[in-house]
């Protein structure tokens, strides 16, 4: 394997493995759980869903809000999660669990008020 750390113009990069990037790591785990939740197998769903979700940490590239560069990549990540939280409400209604389903409706509906999801 290359070194981990290397000098390019105009910084520097690192290499990763496949799966050590949290990011990759959550939208496979997401897609996944969309297959099994199709599969009608919400429980299997769920679980994906809560590993993914438990790789989330804060807005992504919150340090870089202000920035151009990073502004497509938060979009895109910040509706991923919200489209995954979604499907875990899904899944946790198609369980029965509705009242666990309502704690995480609710603050979607407070975060995006005119939402309407397929």
């Amino acid at each position: 394997m290359a070194e981990r750390f290397a000098t390019a113009s105009p910084g520097y990069l690192i290499h990763l493995e496949t799966g050590e990037l949290d990011a990759a790591r959550f939208q496979d785990l997401s897609a996944e759980a969309a297959r099994l939740h199709d599969r009608a197998d919400s429980e299997a769903a769920l679980a994906r869903l809560d590993e993914a979700m438990a790789l989330w940490r804060g807005e992504p590239y919150a340090e870089f809000a202000d920035e151009e560069w990073a502004r497509t990549e938060f979009v895109r990540l910040s509706e991923s999660r919200v489209v995954s939280l979604e499907l875990r409400c899904r899944a946790l209604l198609a369980l029965g669990r509705t009242a666990e389903a309502l704690a995480v409706v609710e603050p979607l509906i407070e975060e995006h008020p005119l939402r309407e999801a397929p």
